[in-house]
């Protein structure tokens, strides 16, 4: 007669969230967890302080403590970091035209631009190729259209043929 018209027997059951024991275990596991986060916080805190101390003696001049507790592995130079470090081919020095930075390669490389500017043969575009330009319409050149393109054509006796 609970007043929900059953069994009640949730508090019975040990998952039951709500039992004292089940609260507590997961109280415990909350204050361990943040404990643990707070050292790891710590620690953190103390490595950036070591390795910024270390950092300002260097930039200053002086020889860092060499009992420090944390062991710091810095570069002292911040050089150009090379991500092609290793290979030994790139495609685009495989060409047989090297860079020439005199006049006469100057000269010459004129020249050849204007020797391909000569041999470039100039196409011309009549109108019933700028109907075939990209995306002017759903035929090619060549092709013939479907029937849902082109327009009905009357012949004879009243009867619609498509073509």
């Amino acid at each position: 007669m609970g007043g929900h018209g059953g069994l009640n027997i949730l508090p019975q059951k040990s998952w039951n969230v709500y039992n004292f024991d089940n609260r507590e275990k997961v109280k415990k596991d909350e204050e361990a967890a943040a404990k643990e986060d707070q050292i790891k916080r710590e620690q953190s805190r103390k490595r950036d302080t070591e390795f910024r101390i270390h950092k300002l003696k260097l930039a200053k001049g002086l020889q860092p403590d060499t009992t420090d507790s944390v062991s710091i592995t810095t570069e002292s130079n911040n050089n150009h970091i090379n991500l092609f470090q290793g290979i030994k081919v790139f495609p685009f020095l495989l060409s047989e035209n090297k860079e020439d930075d005199s006049e006469e390669g100057f000269k010459r490389k004129k020249l050849k631009k204007q020797e391909e500017g000569k041999k470039k043969e100039k196409v011309v575009v009549s109108a019933e190729d700028d109907k075939y330009r990209l995306g002017y319409g759903i035929v090619g050149k060549g092709v013939k259209a479907p029937w849902y393109v082109s327009l009905p054509v009357k012949e004879g006796m009243g009867v619609v043929v498509w073509m």
